[in-house]
């Protein structure tokens, strides 16, 4: 678990290195946009690429922000707004609302965005479904996708391994179950 010197560590190389990539990649759309020469349908296309990427500016200062801070995280209100993000018509259900402490709800709500994205991004998924729950002390969540499965363990990559890494930091277990109609994640957490 980040201490808060790891914390401050960890915001300072993001501010000095995927902020400040951020800031010279937009100005450098910027400088294409300015180009007399740029053609009409090309400029448009630099417009929507310039607002995605403001977009992750602000979510990545928003991070060192939190991270500096230490600004308290609401769980339920972050993972719907994550959800809701990608996933306009998912379905949260939530039995209970896990105490967890401020380290538990920063990395778990790191391994539900990724969770989340990959669903997006990877598999298609059209609908998701989060269920929270307590059970015997333990932080329960199961996510379901109806997408077209592959989140398979025996293929780790940086994103799954950083799953598995993430939550075993938190002294939990996740197990990934996937086929052509969708994957499911549970992820067990232990509460403090």
């Amino acid at each position: 678990m980040p201490n808060n010197a790891e914390r401050v560590r960890l915001a300072q190389e993001l501010h000095d290195g995927i902020a400040q990539d951020l800031v010279a990649f937009g100005y450098s759309i910027d400088l294409l946009l300015g180009q007399a020469d740029t053609p009409n349908n090309t400029r448009k296309d630099l417009r929507t690429l310039r607002f995605g990427i403001t977009d992750l500016i602000t979510k990545v200062r928003d991070e060192i922000f939190t991270l500096r801070n230490g600004a308290p995280l609401d769980f339920l209100t972050s993972l719907r707004t994550i959800a809701d993000e990608l996933f306009p018509d998912n379905t949260i259900i939530v039995e209970e609302i896990p105490l967890l402490s401020q380290i538990q709800s920063f990395e778990l709500l790191r391994i539900l965005t990724e969770v989340i994205r990959n669903a997006s991004r990877h598999s298609g998924a059209t609908r998701l479904e989060i269920i929270v729950e307590i059970i015997n002390n333990i932080g329960v969540l199961h996510i379901k996708d109806n997408g077209s499965g592959g989140a398979a363990p025996n293929r780790i990559g940086y994103g799954i391994a950083g799953l598995y890494e993430r939550t075993e930091s938190l002294g939990g277990t996740i197990t990934i179950e996937t086929n052509a109609t969708g994957t499911t994640v549970e992820i067990r957490i232990p509460l403090l």
